[in-house]
């Protein structure tokens, strides 16, 4: 017998499922990019708030350091193509469970 496994920690969201090519998917990509950081930093699925605020440090901080190219989508484009912030973050493969739970947090 060896050693017990480790138990990994799941991901909060799901893979990328295979997109066709263009603008559209473009915009997917780079909003499931910047949730997909948002959920590392903040250690769980963000609330708007949270959301916003992590995109304007990601904003401040690329400023200070001369990149003031650097867009990074705020909350909007979420909440208008999935009808809502709850459904953007089911759309993006996170659980219900986890989605009540950032509104349980302190």
């Amino acid at each position: 017998m060896g050693a017990p496994k480790a138990r990994a920690e799941p991901s909060s969201l799901r893979p990328a499922e295979p997109q066709a090519t263009g603008m559209a998917s473009e915009v997917e990509a780079t909003l499931r990019e910047t949730l997909e950081r948002v959920v590392a930093y903040n250690g769980g699925i963000p609330t708007i708030q949270e959301f916003d605020a992590r995109r304007q440090r990601e904003l401040h901080l690329a400023t200070a350091e001369g990149n003031d190219a650097l867009q990074v989508p705020s909350t909007r484009p979420f909440r208008e193509r999935h009808h809502g912030w709850e459904n953007a973050l089911l759309h993006f493969g996170c659980a219900a469970e986890e989605i009540a739970k950032r509104l349980e947090r302190p």
